[in-house]
């Protein structure tokens, strides 16, 4: 439930009870358990790996990828203003 003032949310937690591989394939099935405290299911999860390294996850249809394999975009650097600098400046506007 969410209003304007709260809202009520949870955490849904899995565990593994069966992995299967696939011979032959980049393919893994993956068996769960998952709660979220208030009631338990069982769900089935399909992980493939594609050409790319990427992981697809079925039926979800997401593609997934390792943190490792995410390049940072480096970003400004952050501007220093040091004393001499400082002078310098103020000695061209005088």
């Amino acid at each position: 439930m969410t209003t304007d003032k709260a809202t009520e949310m949870w955490v849904v937690r899995c565990t593994l009870d069966k992995v299967q591989k696939i011979n032959h394939l980049d393919v893994v099935i993956l068996d769960m358990t998952c709660t979220d405290g208030e009631s338990t299911d069982k769900r089935r999860e399909l992980l493939l790996k594609m050409e790319d390294n990427k992981v697809l996850r079925y039926p979800q249809h997401e593609v997934l990828q390792r943190c490792s394999e995410l390049k940072a975009q480096p970003g400004p650097g952050p501007k220093v203003e040091t004393p001499l600098r400082d002078r310098e400046d103020r000695q061209r506007v005088s």
